[in-house]
């Protein structure tokens, strides 16, 4: 707006010139006086054009993107300016998404396949079908995905499910031989997933398909982080199994060196047999106390992981979860002793209490869980923490208030409840998966750029050949 400002006052200021000059001159003499006003108003139209698209979309370049459904009006304006609301897909029991580098969606099917979309298209064939072998009773079934940062040249993809324990039943119910396990495929040009490697073995399944948890993410240091729900069975707190913890393994699936049990007396690899002695420390064990983490996710600034923990009947948590750290349950929920909602005693020095939390008049179940990317949403949504509620429709963002505590506020209403997210800076999106089966993302349609150099001429007649002025 500074170049166009300064462009059209020295305009005003050399056709004024012109007219005093010109009066009392002959016809043609005012002939070449208009003519040179009309040139010097031509040489200020790039900066005008210039200034109208900057207020137009100011400092926002278009991300147009085809084959994808724009929902209803009244969705659309439930947003903030310059985001949209698209479907992506309809897949029925959607309950994980992954990115990769070169732009294919993986969808998680918890009945044990794994769906792509690419170039926005679902693709017919499932890249992976383990349904023969997979447990979707309950809250089993394949329920997590994780792309390697190295894909672009080793075709990794990392998958937690539920095997049924070469039973030769789809859905397990009371089989004693069912257990969950992580494995690694390698997802070809072809779209398919082939080559499982099994990195972690025998993560024990609840009869009733219980609290399985079972999300992945690969942390800003290169290793594999994996929830597991308790299975009702309220064993999150002992180190001699790998229920109701965050797990932490190398992408090739030994031990990293620096895990709290690592190096403790009894140590032993618990996802390797089916069986642990008493007194045996899980090795994988990165954090416990949890109850059903059923999604958890990294900031993008501090690279600190965030767990969302559904309570049982009094307290929902979001939990920043730290090496070692004893989470409390089933002793503690919330910030409270089990069950308390009121009159809650101080937390006892070996636990760790979240650092929000929710009672049940505002919510039954947390899920999702992601956080915007500084580089691709703007303030105040840049580095938010999102994250839902299985019985509202509501997508909430989280923020620290800077007085040791977090605001919550509605971002946006769905259509119905939210299963799970995740933010993917190369399309600005938060992609959301409904519990309707469709696949939704929040997309921010232009970027902040920074870096981008505002230039202005000195003078309208520079603009023909003549030095500029940039600010940046």
């Amino acid at each position: 707006m500074i170049e166009t400002l300064r462009c059209v006052l020295e305009f005003d200021l050399f056709c004024q010139n012109m007219v005093r000059w010109g009066m009392g001159r002959d016809r043609h003499n005012k002939i070449f006086i208009i003519g040179l006003m009309a040139f010097a108003l031509f040489l200020c139209v790039p900066v005008i054009v210039k200034a109208w698209r900057y207020v137009t979309v100011p400092h926002f370049v278009s991300r147009d993107v085809t084959r994808v459904r724009t929902l209803r009006a009244a969705e659309i304006s439930a947003l903030p300016p310059y985001f949209v609301n698209e479907e992506v897909a309809q897949v029925t029991d959607a309950v994980a998404l992954a990115k990769t580098p070169d732009g294919r969606l993986l969808i998680a099917v918890r009945t044990g396949t794994v769906r792509i979309v690419q170039d926005d298209v679902l693709l017919e064939q499932p890249a992976l079908d383990r349904e023969s072998v997979t447990c979707y009773y309950g809250e089993s079934g394949m329920l997590g995905l994780a792309v390697d940062p190295n894909f672009i040249t080793n075709k990794f993809v990392y998958v937690f499910y539920t095997h049924n324990g070469n039973t030769d039943q789809k859905v397990c119910g009371d089989v004693s031989g069912a257990y969950s396990r992580v494995s690694r495929f390698v997802l070809g040009d072809d779209n398919l997933m082939r080559g499982e490697t099994v990195l972690l073995n025998y993560i024990p399944a609840s009869p009733g398909g219980w609290h399985a948890a079972g999300d992945l993410n690969i942390g800003a240091d290169g290793l594999l982080y994996i929830s597991v729900g308790d299975g009702r069975g309220g064993l999150t707190s002992t180190p001699a199994n790998l229920l109701g913890k965050i797990l932490r393994i190398k992408l090739d699936g030994s031990i990293p060196q620096d895990n709290p049990n690592a190096q403790a007396d009894g140590a032993v690899r618990c996802g390797q047999t089916r069986a642990v002695e008493q007194g045996g420390v899980c090795q994988e064990t990165y954090a416990s106390g949890f109850r059903n983490p059923w999604q958890f996710t990294f900031a993008p600034d501090t690279h600190q992981m965030y767990a969302n923990d559904v309570g049982e009947n009094t307290w929902e948590e979001i939990d920043l979860v730290k090496a070692g750290a004893d989470y409390g349950y089933p002793a503690r929920e919330g910030p409270c002793d089990y069950a308390k909602s009121a009159g809650c005693t101080k937390t006892p020095a070996q636990f760790t209490d979240p650092i929000y939390w929710y009672g049940r008049a505002e919510g039954c179940s947390v899920t999702g869980g992601a956080f915007a990317d500084a580089n691709v949403w703007p303030a105040p949504y840049a580095n938010a923490f999102f994250f839902g509620d299985y019985c509202r429709n509501t997508i909430y963002q989280l923020m620290a208030n800077g007085e040791n505590g977090y605001t919550r506020s509605a971002f946006f209403v769905a259509d119905t409840t939210n299963v799970m997210m995740f933010f993917d800076s190369s399309t600005a999106s938060l992609y959301y998966a409904l519990a309707d089966g469709s696949v939704n993302r929040i997309r921010f349609t232009g970027y902040i750029a920074p870096t981008e150099p505002r230039c202005w001429y000195l003078r309208a007649w520079d603009a023909w050949q003549g030095p500029m002025r940039c600010a940046f």
